[in-house]
């Protein structure tokens, strides 16, 4: 009866053990599955950052072009403000002048 107590014990301890067995092989495919999905989105957000800074690169690139196309109008609007400045004061001078001949 001893022994078939003590096998009782062991085949109760043996079942213990392939629950517990089973349950870490759960866990652990979990942990596996966790680990791979991670993974997956550090793949995911790494494309999405390295996408992010090609737009941000072209997106400096054409404010930088910008930038420059705004920097050579003003400078154009500059020089015509200038030359409409030269071309009044050659008109006042040229009135003046035919306004003297004419009453003089």
């Amino acid at each position: 009866m001893n022994a078939e107590r003590r096998a009782n014990l062991i085949v109760g301890e043996l079942d213990e053990l392939r629950t517990a067995l089973e349950q870490a092989e759960r866990a652990r495919k979990a942990a596996e599955n966790e680990l791979n999905d991670a993974a997956d989105r550090i793949s995911d957000v790494s494309t999405q950052n390295a996408n992010l800074s090609s737009q941000r690169r072209q997106l400096e690139s054409t404010v930088a072009a910008m930038q420059a196309d705004l920097d050579e109008a003003v400078a154009e609007l500059k020089n015509s403000e200038e030359r409409s400045k030269k071309a009044g004061k050659i008109l006042l001078i040229l009135i003046i002048s035919i306004l003297t001949h004419l009453f003089i």
